[in-house]
């Protein structure tokens, strides 16, 4: 087993930055409480609050497959209308 490490970048549209914020408050002790889960922080920018960074730390299997399943699951919980473009790697 192997250590993964996802970042991602969340930028919401100004008009929705609240209900961003809200809903990724939300995911954090749902996903905390995640099998393999090691670490998972979310940060936001006290001077520009429309962006937010999400960071995890867990266990992985090591392989491709584990990974993008576990980006893909990650991703899937935090799509909402709210957001202004997708995460860019």
């Amino acid at each position: 087993m192997s250590q993964l490490t996802i970042i991602a970048n969340i930028h919401a549209k100004p008009d929705q930055i609240e209900k961003v914020k809200a809903a990724l408050l939300k995911l954090v002790p749902i996903t905390r409480a995640e099998e393999g889960c090691l670490t998972y922080t979310l940060h936001q920018n006290n001077e520009n609050p429309a962006p937010f960074t999400r960071t995890g730390s867990r266990v992985s299997c090591g392989s491709s497959t584990c990974r993008h399943r576990i980006w893909k699951s990650t991703w899937q919980r935090q799509k909402a209308r709210s957001l202004s473009s997708p995460c860019k790697r």
